[in-house]
């Protein structure tokens, strides 16, 4: 009996064991768990300043879709002082609109610093013994990463000293992109001090790779087999048989649409067709630019995006002030507003 006991109780701390494993992989909370108080609420602090800056943005994205259809609806109008009128308003509208995308990459740009700076105090007092390969591997990355601060530095005292808002902007973008390179590989070596799965090291370098390509990570991306799925929905129907007094199940089968939401950025938009080849060139953007034609306008966008969140994060990078996100739902374009207010980023 005693025996019995001890192979229950072994079998129950192999499940909790299990169960513990099979829990996805949490940076954050792999992190809290080494981080003393004060460095968390400072973190929590800068997680709330990043969150207004992506409200802002929001906002923002939603003033540019604004600018494009008042320019659909100037090109249709025919009197000449309704349409001056309305061009006037989409030019007001764009000068707000860039002075906030700026102020939201300000605030990006304190939250990455902040958080750099708390980082690498941590780093700092960590004193782990390493293998040879891991120890070359860290002092490699902080390599690279002074040549990046360096960098950021440049990048911000140049946007600062520059009157043209378009071009500051893509400026204050080149330094973002940099600071969220920084972050990223400061978490590597996080990773490589705590022995963090293969796994999780390895979508590091996936996210890193995915910031210099400047191309969408694969797991953010809608497969092309995703964009037209039927599901079966099988439905049982019971009818009464008077005759035989026993009920006969019937089963129908009925094919149902799985609703699919994309979301695109769209970079650019004209009455006349722009080469591929040479939005791919300015964007950086090869083999994920999208084209379709709207209201006699060509419309062209970025990427496919499973989440409004990965295509936000996307955004962020790409140095376009009037970059803009949209969303389709079964191939039929949809108001983001309202997918945002339900907070139905995800399919």
């Amino acid at each position: 009996m005693r025996n019995v006991k001890i192979i229950i109780m072994f079998l129950s701390i192999s499940i909790i064991i299990f169960s513990i494993n099979a829990q996805d992989f949490s940076r954050e909370r792999e992190l809290k768990k080494i981080f003393p108080k004060s460095y968390l609420k400072k973190i929590e602090k800068l997680d709330k300043l990043e969150n207004r800056a992506d409200i802002l943005m929001v906002k923002v994205d939603g003033k540019y879709e604004q600018i494009y259809n008042l320019r659909l609806k100037a090109d249709r109008e025919k009197n000449y002082k309704k349409r001056k009128k309305v061009l006037k308003k989409a030019k007001s509208l764009e000068k707000s609109a860039i002075k906030e995308r700026l102020s939201a990459l300000e605030k990006y740009g304190d939250v990455s610093s902040q958080k750099y700076k708390l980082y690498e105090a941590h780093i700092k007092s960590l004193r782990k013994k390493l293998s040879d390969d891991k120890y070359k591997e860290i002092k490699i990355i902080k390599i690279q990463i002074n040549k990046h601060i360096k960098e950021i530095e440049i990048n911000r005292q140049k946007a600062y000293h520059i009157i043209n808002e378009e071009d500051k902007f893509r400026t204050f973008t080149k330094a973002f992109k940099l600071e969220q390179i920084v972050l990223l590989k400061q978490m590597k070596i996080f990773a490589l001090y705590l022995n963090w799965p293969k796994k999780e090291i390895n979508k590091i370098d996936n996210e890193l790779f995915a910031f210099v390509s400047n191309k969408p990570l694969s797991t953010d991306e809608v497969e092309p087999s995703e964009k037209k799925v039927i599901l079966v929905d099988s439905t049982k129907i019971k009818k009464a048989n008077d005759k035989k007094n026993e009920i006969v199940v019937k089963t129908v089968v009925k094919k149902v649409e799985k609703k699919i939401i994309i979301f695109k950025i769209q970079i650019a938009a004209s009455k006349e067709p722009v080469s591929i080849e040479n939005l791919e060139r300015i964007y950086n953007a090869k083999g994920i630019i999208n084209n379709e034609l709207e209201d006699e306008w060509y419309k062209y966008s970025i990427g496919k995006f499973r989440t409004y969140e990965a295509a936000k994060k996307f955004k962020k990078t790409m140095g376009v002030s009037g970059a803009f996100i949209t969303a389709y739902k079964n191939g039929k374009k949809v108001i983001i507003s309202e997918l945002v207010s339900k907070e139905q980023f995800k399919n």
